[in-house]
């Protein structure tokens, strides 16, 4: 399933009138879902900079590869996670 999260009112509508034509591979109608409250985020900007360390420390530049091996068990991890 497709979500999107516009900005704009324009953007919205635009996606409600072409909403009516997007089908599923079986060719159902898709649900369209609209709120007019924002989401939360699900967790919090400190402990998204701690991930984003995290995976920076464990990603190999030279190999283009990241290193998943033991990470609950990370020690730059500072028991945030």
């Amino acid at each position: 399933m497709a979500v999107f999260f516009v900005d704009n009112m324009h953007t919205a509508k635009a996606l409600l009138q072409v909403s009516r034509k997007i089908q599923d591979d079986q060719y159902f109608k898709r649900n369209r879902n609209h709120s007019e409250k924002p989401i939360e985020p699900l967790i919090s900007v400190n402990d998204l900079y701690h991930i984003q360390m995290c995976l920076r420390n464990r990603y190999n530049y030279t190999a283009k590869s990241l290193d998943l091996c033991n990470l609950t068990r990370d020690p730059g991890r500072g028991g945030t996670l």
